[in-house]
């Protein structure tokens, strides 16, 4: 798992095309780059989510009988949360 994979990527150039876009054709600049922003992150946001919700799901499912403490618990989830 990492941050700056292609579809990452893919979706911030896409972004980026689009706000050039509205910033080519709409009369009302002001908002646009802080609009276009906002649902970037949110879109960001939701595949890190959908990251996230896996690797713990994986580590609950397959790593739970062999968690021998709470240190170890942290331990693994650090881990999971580093690598992205």
């Amino acid at each position: 798992m990492e941050i700056y994979t292609t579809d990452l990527i893919t979706i911030a150039q896409d972004y980026a095309i689009k706000i050039e876009k509205r910033l080519k054709t709409e009369i009302n600049k002001a908002y646009i780059i802080e609009d276009e922003c906002c649902n970037l992150q949110s879109d960001i946001r939701k595949v890190l989510r959908t990251r996230l919700g896996e690797a713990f799901n994986n580590l609950i499912d397959n790593d739970c009988d062999y968690i021998e403490s709470l240190e170890d618990v942290r331990g693994k989830l650090f881990k999971i949360i580093n690598d992205l």
